[in-house]
């Protein structure tokens, strides 16, 4: 996969899945499967000689499934997995009662060479 952000790559992912993401409020009535990226985190693991010479970035997908989540959530995780992507947790974080959308957190981090 070519290096670029980590929030371009998950997009590239998901929709290589068929699930459409945003960054963001979608523009639309929200179809029965969707994910929202967010941001969590970016950092510079420290160097020896005090330059960073990667950076790590972390995203949060926020999966949400009107119907059973599961299957969706799997086939996310293997092709996550697939890409070399870390997941460093996932979670059930509830079933909205007003949409009755059950919304799944996967969190995804990934290191990216800087470029001089």
């Amino acid at each position: 996969m070519a290096q670029t952000d980590l929030l371009t790559d998950l997009g590239k992912i998901l929709d290589g899945l068929g699930i459409k993401n945003y960054t963001g409020a979608f523009p639309e009535k929200a179809p029965d499967v969707f994910s929202v990226l967010t941001s969590i985190d970016d950092t510079y693991p420290l160097e020896g000689d005090g330059r960073p010479l990667d950076e790590q970035q972390e995203v949060r997908i926020s999966l949400f499934c009107n119907g059973d989540y599961r299957a969706v959530k799997r086939k996310i995780e293997r092709s996550l997995l697939s890409a070399d992507m870390c997941i460093t947790g996932r979670r059930l974080v509830e079933r909205e009662k007003d949409t009755g959308f059950f919304h799944y957190a996967i969190d995804v981090a990934n290191l990216y060479f800087l470029e001089e």
